[in-house]
């Protein structure tokens, strides 16, 4: 059902669906008639440019806006917002600041109230120097503990740094250091649990979030927390709610030191603030909900914020889908294998320069960190809005932005996503992201009738060059290159790519300094890196003595770079960039009819050459021969116009 309002004629129109009477249109001149077709409902009506009175807001059940006296721009806001959903959120990250240690060194006969004031404003403005996207995206800071021994500068830092860049944006835990100031144990019961009282309430004064086994999650719509004391009786259902459609998620604590037999409290780590039974009994208490996430919501992505290392407070394994970011040991190192992904590295430590470093959990190529927001439907077809579209794709971790206000749908099988839309003027569209592509049938049940098959179809086209391609992108990153792949090409680096051809393997080093149309082309990945990447010459030298693979991949060969000004290569990588979104995300964004021929026949080179020339199965001649010298080659450079070398999945096997 799309429910809608339009601005140009007032009017409001609702649209449905039916399998036996297709589409009907329904529009209205008033608002209570559209409210009564749309059953009192106005979750996902798109209503951009409408003022409610608000007599009619109680009406509904549930709206966009929840105010009777919402203006025009909060409406925009609340409605709109649906149009410009967030890419991505940028999570910077920082622990062990220590600001007694800078001030002492700094100030070592001892500081005035003046001096200790100089020094947290400028370690604020350092962080709010480098607290700064490159995109529009609003980040948010982590701050991993052991910012002051003392619970006042404490304070004053997070104050500041809020006034600065904004509480909403901070997200802090606890380090042992914080629990030292001998005022923050005076509330009563054990030290501890006072210290985490008075620190609460600081960061509620502060306007910031301090996480002692709480949930924050961030979304479009606002921040919601899930408090410790509400953590244990949360139902698995609310968490996965709660993490679907979240831009970031953060679990966070002390973790303390609970299973550390050295190191703990009994060394003096946390001076008078606890005794060694009240750190097992704390750090036991984060590892029963740190577990209870482990069972609840394993598949979705979340940030574990602590300050202590994993080890030293649970013995459960570690989520490939979480990213963990801790401080304490002043270790600095990152971990990123199949099994964690761990950030320990800006640990600041007593003498360092405070500085950020950042991570974007919705990069294309964090592949380690990827769910589904869709996962709870089953298979079949589905109408969905186009928020619930924006939550799938962000947890696949891709960039989306789609314009279109109709009706959406969903064909889901095998765990392969499809998604179309119905526009108000009755056009039918597949959706490639947010773009339009012509739909071969308005009856969905036909590609939910061949979708398994047509998955399966491109899996096979593409093995082998998808094999090559990893091949290419794992050496480049042995090398110190980047190893992003798009499609048909391999960056090196933002300058220098390697465009690897889809019909006969062949790599193509260039460098393109400019645009994508004036490219230097050059005769190896060895001439390239020798013109433009002396960061990686050494590495490579040693590389080409010692790897077998690497030589036979990168032959090696000398000559001045070609200069070639064309954009024909970018046809064929969107097409391949098109099936590498089915092969590695589950995403069907083209739909090629020619690839069901990869069923009936082992025939890739005249697949191939069909599906690069734009052409159809009923291109092909009752012999099976194509002749792709009468038509458009769109696979780029190496084609000659009577003959090509064919892409043979098999052929590409090193």
């Amino acid at each position: 059902m799309s429910k809608r309002y339009d601005p140009g004629t007032g009017r409001f129109i609702v649209e449905k669906y039916d399998d036996d009477e297709g589409w009907t249109t329904w529009t209205f001149d008033d608002f209570e008639p559209f409210l009564k077709a749309c059953d009192y409902d106005l979750s996902d009506a798109e209503l951009n440019g409408y003022v409610p009175e608000p007599s009619r807001m109680a009406l509904c059940k549930a709206t966009p806006y929840s105010l009777p006296e919402t203006s025009n721009d909060a409406l925009i806001e609340s409605t709109g917002r649906s149009l410009a959903l967030q890419k991505r959120m940028t999570a910077f990250y920082v622990t062990d600041i220590h600001l007694d240690s800078k001030i002492m060194k700094r100030h070592p006969d001892g500081a005035t109230p003046e001096q200790v004031s100089a020094l947290v404003e400028e370690v604020v403005e350092r962080i709010a120097e480098d607290f700064i996207t490159d995109d529009d995206s609003d980040p948010v800071l982590l701050v991993g503990g052991d910012v002051s021994n003392h619970c006042r500068l404490v304070e004053a830092f997070y104050t500041a740094l809020a006034h600065r860049i904004g509480g909403e944006r901070i997200v802090a835990v606890l380090g042992n250091h914080e629990f030292w100031d001998p005022e923050t144990h005076c509330g009563g019961g054990h030290p501890c649990d006072s210290a985490i009282a008075w620190y609460r309430s600081m960061a509620e004064r502060a306007g910031i979030h301090l996480l002692e086994g709480d949930l924050i999650v961030f979304k479009d719509t606002g921040v919601e927390v899930v408090k410790r004391q509400y953590m244990r009786s949360f139902p698995p259902e609310g968490f996965q709610r709660l993490l679907r459609s979240a831009r970031l998620a953060v679990f966070g604590g002390v973790g303390f030191s609970g299973l550390r037999g050295d190191h703990n409290t009994d060394s003096g780590m946390y001076r008078e603030g606890m005794d060694r039974d009240e750190e097992v009994r704390l750090s036991e208490g984060m590892d029963r909900l740190y577990r209870q996430l482990l069972s609840a919501v394993q598949r979705y992505d979340m940030v574990v914020l602590t300050h202590m290392p994993l080890h030293d407070w649970t013995d459960a394994p570690r989520n490939p889908n979480w990213i963990y970011v801790r401080g304490h040991d002043h270790s600095n190192r990152i971990t990123i294998d199949e099994s964690t992904v761990e950030l320990a590295d800006n640990q600041i430590g007593y003498g360092g320069r405070v500085s950020l470093k950042s991570f974007h959990p919705m990069a294309d190529d964090d592949t380690y960190w990827r769910s589904d927001a869709l996962g709870y439907y089953p298979d079949g077809i589905h109408e969905i809005t186009k928020a619930q579209m924006y939550d799938f794709y962000r947890s696949r971790h891709v960039s989306m932005t789609c314009s279109q206000i109709g009706t959406f749908y969903m064909v889901k099988r095998g765990g392969v996503y499809m998604f179309f839309v119905s526009l108000p003027r009755g056009s039918f569209y597949m959706l490639s992201g947010g773009m339009l592509r012509n739909a071969k049938t308005r009856d969905l049940r036909y590609y939910y009738d061949r979708l398994t098959e047509y998955a399966e179809c491109v899996r096979r086209f593409t093995a082998g060059y998808m094999s090559l391609t990893s091949k290419v992108s794992k050496k480049v990153k042995a090398l110190g290159g980047w190893g992003t792949i798009h499609g048909c090409i391999v960056d090196v680096d933002f300058f220098n790519h390697i465009y690897v051809n889809p019909l006969d393997g062949k790599l193509t080093p260039y460098n393109a300094p400019e645009d994508i149309v004036r490219k230097f082309v050059y005769p190896s990945v060895g001439a390239l890196i020798r013109g433009n990447c002396p960061n990686l010459l050494e590495k490579y030298g040693s590389k080409m003595k010692t790897d077998a693979v690497m030589r036979k991949l990168f032959p090696d060969a000398e000559g001045e770079p070609v200069l070639y000004e064309s954009t024909d290569i970018y046809t064929a990588s969107r097409i391949y960039r098109s099936m590498q979104y089915l092969v590695e995300l589950g995403i069907v964004r083209r739909w090629d009819e020619v690839l069901f021929r990869m069923m009936e026949t082992e025939d890739e080179k005249t697949v191939a050459g069909l599906l690069l020339a734009g052409k159809t199965p009923d291109d092909v001649k009752e012999d099976g021969e194509f002749k792709i010298s009468r038509r458009r080659n769109r696979s780029g450079w190496t084609l000659s116009e009577s003959s090509f070398t064919p892409y043979h999945s098999r052929s590409y096997v090193t």
